[in-house]
């Protein structure tokens, strides 16, 4: 890996998971039997996930819990980021269930905000769904 990709040193996490994906699947892949294919098909799947992951940051979080703060018209804080969102997220989650986003002019917001999440989810986690159907 090393030797074919030059020193390793300096590169970025996304670059070296790129880099151990493709000695994987090309220097790995070849050699390994076909009733254990499904175990490397997985492992590069995963390595995948966590490159997108880290190349998405900490945006898809800050950008649901800017959309959840506007819903319950909270203001933005300093405080812990991601505590806050799952703070909101919880409270969230138990509104729907108790259809307090059924009807009124909150539902679009609060729809919004799911189909944002769930893109969101949808790019890190197989973004080649987005890509066959023309969205985004």
């Amino acid at each position: 890996m090393a030797e074919q990709h030059g020193a390793l040193d300096g590169l970025d996490g996304v670059e070296l998971l790129r880099i151990a994906s493709e000695t994987l699947m090309e220097q790995v892949g070849p050699a390994v039997p076909g009733d254990r294919r499904y175990e490397l098909l997985m492992a590069n799947n995963a390595i995948g996930i966590a490159s997108r992951e880290l190349e998405a940051g900490e945006g898809p979080g800050r950008a649901a819990l800017a959309r959840l703060e506007a819903l319950y018209g909270e203001s933005p804080t300093d405080d812990d980021w991601r505590g806050r969102l799952s703070e909101l997220t919880a409270r969230f989650a138990a509104d729907i269930r108790s259809g307090a986003f059924d009807e009124g002019p909150r539902r679009d917001a609060a729809l919004a905000h799911v189909r944002e999440a769930t893109l969101d989810a949808v790019r890190v986690g197989n973004p080649r769904y987005l890509q066959r159907r023309g969205i985004e």
